[in-house]
């Protein structure tokens, strides 16, 4: 899924699901909650509770001067964790084809291939933020350049 980054108050940035995803989930999951009362079934239950539960997940990556903040899960029981930016190393744009151990082959329908923006600290932890098809390369490039600049950390494109 693609996350959108965008400027918030204090001048960081939010990579982040849309808030139309969640608002068009809500409406999904209202039309089934109509449709089960008039004639209640299990199937639109799972229908239901699967895009309530979707409307409901969280992924935020708030990137600023002083680290990373990251909060993913059920908005009630999301989990929180922070990267302070002296502890960040540098900001990666890496590639991979699905099925191969090693490379990328661009253009295969057989195998696709992907593009990840991930950052690593000095411990050698590494973190990925954002997987796209690799034809939304560029995408993920400024997304990666922008938040390194606001990070003060290093970005670079391995693919």
């Amino acid at each position: 899924m693609k996350l959108q980054l965008r400027e918030i108050k204090e001048g960081n940035l939010n990579l982040t699901i849309s808030p139309w995803f969640r608002v068009s989930l809500l409406i999904i999951s209202a039309v089934i909650a109509g449709a089960m009362i008039t004639s209640p079934a299990a199937g639109p239950l799972i229908f239901f509770l699967l895009a309530l539960f979707g409307a409901l997940y969280e992924e935020r990556w708030v990137f600023s001067s002083t680290g990373i903040e990251s909060r993913h899960g059920l908005i009630m029981f999301s989990r929180k964790e922070r990267w302070k930016a002296e502890d960040l190393e540098g900001l990666f744009l890496s590639s991979f084809t699905k099925g191969k151990s090693t490379g990328t082959s661009p253009g295969s329908l057989l195998l696709p291939s992907y593009a990840v923006l991930s950052f690593t600290t000095v411990e050698g932890e590494k973190k990925t933020l954002e997987v796209l098809p690799l034809r939304k390369k560029q995408e993920l490039n400024l997304k990666g350049v922008r938040i390194a600049e606001r990070c003060g950390i290093s970005f670079m494109d391995e693919t």
